[in-house]
């Protein structure tokens, strides 16, 4: 997929949001898109309205994932 189809799918995933701003499952599907993009704040922060909407909400692995990655990832190592 590419970016441009993404970012077409975000635009989609906004407008059903504000049409329904207490589906968790949509802003878990807006999380994933922004994983794609490697925008990792937005995807955290929808991953954390999916879960405050929804506490069983498979956003609460992918949260905990996405997490760990950014914690692994250490820009530090790759400046020696």
């Amino acid at each position: 997929m590419q970016e441009s189809d993404i970012e077409s799918v975000i635009k989609k995933l906004d407008i059903d949001i504000a049409a329904h701003p207490t589906d968790d499952n949509l802003f878990y599907e807006r999380g994933n898109a922004y994983w794609k993009l490697q925008d990792w704040k937005q995807c955290l922060d929808n991953y954390t309205e999916a879960i405050r909407l929804n506490p069983d909400s498979p956003a609460v692995s992918m949260r905990n994932m996405v997490r760990d990655i950014l914690q692994f990832y250490n820009k530090e190592m790759y400046n020696v």
